[in-house]
């Protein structure tokens, strides 16, 4: 499906070299994310930023609305931790495919979490405060959205926003799913409350893209593990072989 081979593309442009930032008060590295000829390419359509509000309060999100007479997807683009909705939009690059798919992009912002970073709350990771609910999040801009129409919805994450994606097609939110970086949360319990949840739909369908050499979500084991209470990428994957079998 195309939408992975987008998500493919933001999985090469998180492997270019790394940028400094200063968000703390002293500089430090983090991978870029996206690359500038993303960002070269016009767009048709129109962005809007939007407002709903949630118990934990006012919650924004872009939208990008495609040039065309009928929309066939919903597909939310879901940042990382320590991402940004205002760069994410475009740094992900998956906007730039909304006019010849189609595509209704959504851009959720991540709140405050973790030494102030952005983030999503999806189970173990990577929010801290756990009151927030990002899942109930995405269902509310589903519901705004979509109010009378049957278009399907997809979500396309990197790292915290990969956990998101899979979270939410494990609670058939979503029909398919691009994780990039991301695992089911909570560990084996994470997989087991998945498999159990999980209804399966026709066309469902998810693609991970996942460098074995991962430290803060390993492939198989590794600090990120006792960090971030992921499973490994193997398990997470039999899970996926199980609830589409």
């Amino acid at each position: 499906m195309s939408i992975l081979l987008h998500a493919i593309l933001l999985a090469s442009a998180a492997a270019t070299p790394p940028e400094a930032l200063s968000d703390l008060g002293f500089s430090f590295n983090l991978p870029k994310v996206g690359v500038k000829e993303c960002r070269k390419i016009q767009l048709n359509g129109s962005y809007e930023y939007r407002t709903i509000s949630r118990p934990e309060g006012d919650r924004h999100f872009f939208v990008y609305t495609p040039a065309v007479t009928q929309v066939r997807a919903l597909v939310l683009n879901l940042h990382h931790l320590g991402g940004s909705c205002h760069t994410f939009r475009e740094q992900s690059c998956i906007v730039n495919a909304a006019d010849k798919n189609g595509w209704l992009v959504v851009t959720p912002c991540g709140l405050p979490g973790p030494l102030g970073f952005n983030a999503f709350n999806a189970g173990s990771c990577c929010q801290t405060d756990k009151t927030i609910d990002d899942y109930g999040f995405m269902k509310d801009i589903i519901a705004l959205l979509l109010d009378t129409s049957s278009i399907p919805v997809y979500a396309v994450g990197f790292s915290n926003g990969g956990m998101l994606a899979e979270g939410l097609l494990c609670r058939n939110i979503i029909t398919r799913a691009v994780s990039v970086s991301g695992v089911i949360t909570n560990g084996q319990e994470g997989l087991k409350a998945c498999r159990e949840s999980y209804q399966p739909s026709a066309g469902a369908r998810l693609g991970n893209v996942h460098g074995l050499l991962d430290p803060l979500i390993p492939y198989y084991f590794g600090p990120g593990t006792f960090i971030f209470g992921t499973p490994s990428i193997p398990d997470d994957m039999d899970t996926w072989a199980a609830n589409f079998n």
